[in-house]
């Protein structure tokens, strides 16, 4: 089978991991590479994002773009890669596996997500702390994606800061810079600071 004979349909979306769907191969600042066995815990490894090959017609990512997706896509074990090639590996997606999608000078977050860029957490000016376990795990940031749903309803846009809960997010790659997924609903207390 070839990829070009996979069409998908509904919100379903065709995605492309170039080489391999997990990142094996490390490498230090002073350019030694190393290489790990990812088949113990693959969502340990598991790359943040890949090329949309085709698409159904009722979604709404564009064929072509770069979408950032859930690792579970692509690292259980009851969801097989379609085809694998001397290219990468190819597996079949629901557009809600998408939090973010990247075409040319657009970029845009699925659903109830948004992205966030953290603030650096402040450091504490005394030696010792009393640790209050009642008191939320919140920290800030900034809007760096949403979507036009969350931006016209809620008034949220990019470059808003927001305060987030740090248990409802979760990190990923963004060219070379660790951003956030926040879910809209759980995740962000919707304070604008």
């Amino acid at each position: 089978m070839e990829a070009t004979q996979v069409k998908p349909i509904g919100k379903n979306i065709l995605l492309f991991f170039k080489e391999t769907e997990v990142n094996d191969k490390h490498t230090f600042d002073s350019g030694v590479e190393i290489y790990v066995d990812t088949s113990f815990e693959p969502t340990f490894s598991a790359k943040d994002s890949a090329h949309v090959y085709s698409v159904g017609k009722k979604t709404i990512i564009p064929c072509g773009a770069t979408a950032y997706v859930d690792y579970m896509v692509h690292t259980q074990s009851d969801n097989k890669a379609l085809l694998r090639n001397d290219d990468g590996v190819y597996y079949m997606a629901e557009e809600k596996d998408v939090f973010l999608w990247e075409k040319g000078n657009k970029a845009q977050t699925i659903g109830n997500w948004i992205v966030v860029e953290m603030d650096e957490k402040e450091s504490l000016s005394t030696k010792s702390v009393i640790i209050m376990p009642e008191k939320k795990q919140e920290t800030y940031g900034t809007v760096r994606f949403v979507n036009d749903k969350l931006e016209n309803d809620f008034g949220l846009k990019v470059g808003d800061k927001v305060m987030v809960n740090e248990k409802y997010n979760y990190a990923f790659q963004y060219k070379g810079k660790e951003l956030m997924r926040v879910d809209f609903n759980i995740g962000l207390h919707g304070t604008r600071i």
